[in-house]
């Protein structure tokens, strides 16, 4: 991008730039992961399985609490609990600039709880239809958030940054990886949905999301590789 003496942006400026979209992405993200909560047709893999231990612990432990520990917190932990795996098994190879992985965590956790458990609360989709539409909209909101932190090329999820931290060090496709770890999400929350008679948060729109999260990744891709191209930001 040019600044308005047409010479080209300095290097603060263009990381504002990768920043806000960051910023933007998480935002995205967490709206999209709270409104397939709300559209309970099921959710992808890795988010059903935090909910549906949200749900168990809620539900079982010290009972009589109106609200023990709400969805994001517990992905706060979880994720963070990548953050400080990445940092052990890298140690002075760990890039200082991947710590703000925590910042944009918080950002992204404080949004969703906002989200769920604040604008989204007193909604009620009624009739499948119209639920399948929310799962299917929550699904492209969530790929619009990826891609904004994916095209930013500044930072990673943690659980990205998790994900293929194993990859490299076993030497398998990351594909393969987020595969095995898709059918574990999967087990622990199908598991604990039977086992405490929680609400089944692994159903078709899990399927639905498989299915199209990856073309919607795709869909996004392009669009925003050329504005990146036309105004020659984050290159």
């Amino acid at each position: 991008m040019l600044n308005k003496n047409g010479a080209p942006l300095s290097k603060s400026a263009d990381y504002a730039i990768r920043i806000g979209f960051v910023i933007i992405g998480a935002v995205t993200i967490s709206f999209g992961v709270a409104l397939s909560v709300h559209a309970n047709i099921g959710m992808s893999t890795y988010d059903g399985m935090i909910q549906t231990v949200t749900d168990v612990i809620n539900r079982n432990v010290l009972p009589g609490e109106s609200l023990i520990i709400k969805v994001g917190t517990l992905a706060l932990i979880i994720n963070m609990s990548f953050v400080l795996a990445q940092m052990l098994f890298l140690r002075k190879n760990y890039q200082l600039r991947q710590l703000l992985q925590i910042a944009n965590l918080t950002l992204g956790i404080t949004s969703l709880n906002f989200f769920q458990y604040n604008v989204l609360t007193h909604i009620k989709f009624t009739g499948y239809p119209v639920c399948l539409v929310a799962c299917l909209l929550s699904i492209a909101i969530k790929a619009l958030g990826v891609m904004l932190i994916l095209e930013s090329n500044f930072i990673r999820t943690p659980m990205e940054g998790m994900v293929q931290l194993i990859a490299d060090r076993i030497h398998k496709r990351l594909g393969l990886i987020m595969q095995i770890l898709d059918a574990f999400y999967v087990i622990i929350a199908f598991s604990l949905a039977m086992i405490f008679s929680t609400v089944l948060r692994v159903r078709e729109g899990t399927i639905i999301t498989v299915l199209l999260f990856g073309p919607m990744l795709d869909l996004f891709r392009k669009p925003l590789r050329k504005l990146k191209e036309k105004y020659g930001i984050m290159q």
